[in-house]
């Protein structure tokens, strides 16, 4: 799965950069709103007073020795996309946001950026990624699903509606254990050691 830093596409180049939150963040200032220009996302903090902010902010604070993890695609040098997340327990990285620039999109900037994350978590040692998404969102849960993510969760969700939960487990042992708790396999002898 190691991506290599530069590479050619049909005709152009692509890299796929990591990055800090700090570098990533002027990036999607300038973009985020066009991309998601037709959300109709609610966020609490709109209606929360300034004593409620105040707390969040304290509390993001005090999450940011959490590992973080940012990529940023670029074609021919233009900036393309991007794809991040943190970690929200010892065993869970979350695969929070990602997003292609419409004039790259359908190119596999997209399942390159994945990659490159899961690349990342992994050598980090998470043993479990997981992301969330619209339940309509084809163009995104179709890559995840061919990568081996699978459906984990729904949930109905203040902030996004209604939302499926996708995971991704490094070890083949746990993708198997996942395939059984489904019903998708059944009981054998690699399961009945892990699973008395």
């Amino acid at each position: 799965m190691a991506l290599s830093g530069a590479f050619l596409i049909g005709k152009s180049m692509i890299e796929i950069k990591e990055m800090t939150f700090k570098e990533l963040g002027p990036y999607l200032e300038l973009h985020s709103n066009n991309v998601f220009a037709e959300n109709q996302d609610f966020h609490i903090q709109d209606i929360l007073d300034e004593e409620g902010n105040d707390k969040i902010k304290t509390l993001r604070e005090r999450n940011k020795n959490s590992v973080q993890l940012a990529v940023a695609a670029f074609v021919d040098n233009e900036f393309a996309g991007w794809s991040f997340g943190f970690q929200t327990s010892h065993l869970d990285f979350y695969m929070c946001n990602s997003a292609v620039l419409e004039n790259f999109r359908r190119k596999g900037l997209y399942t390159l950026m994945m990659r490159k994350i899961m690349e990342l978590a992994t050598a980090e040692g998470f043993t479990r990624l997981y992301s969330r998404h619209n339940a309509t969102n084809n163009p995104v849960i179709i890559p995840k699903l061919k990568e081996g993510f699978v459906i984990s969760a729904m949930e109905l969700n203040d902030n996004f509606g209604t939302l499926v939960h996708l995971s991704w487990h490094p070890r083949q042992e746990s993708r198997k254990i996942m395939k059984y708790r489904s019903g998708e396999i059944k009981y054998d002898e690699d399961i009945k050691k892990w699973i008395p």
